[in-house]
């Protein structure tokens, strides 16, 4: 009769402990967000949505931002 082996209470994975950094990934996400949204902005009804949505967003002036007495 075979003897029951005990497992180990811990057994490491085979992997790396922190997940291997790349800036270059981080670039590569930016330029195709960013081509993307000038796709996008090249579109008639984007340019509508973006002129009506901009509308929305408050502007401030010069002169408005000097205290009235």
């Amino acid at each position: 009769m075979r003897k029951l082996l005990r497992a180990p209470a811990f057994t490491p994975f085979l992997r790396a402990a922190v997940p291997e950094y790349r800036p270059e990934a981080n670039e590569e996400k930016f330029k195709s967000w960013w081509s993307r949204l000038n796709n996008l902005s090249n579109k008639p009804a984007s340019k509508v949505y973006l002129a009506q949505l901009s509308n929305l967003l408050p502007t401030t002036t010069a002169r408005s931002r000097i205290p009235q007495r």
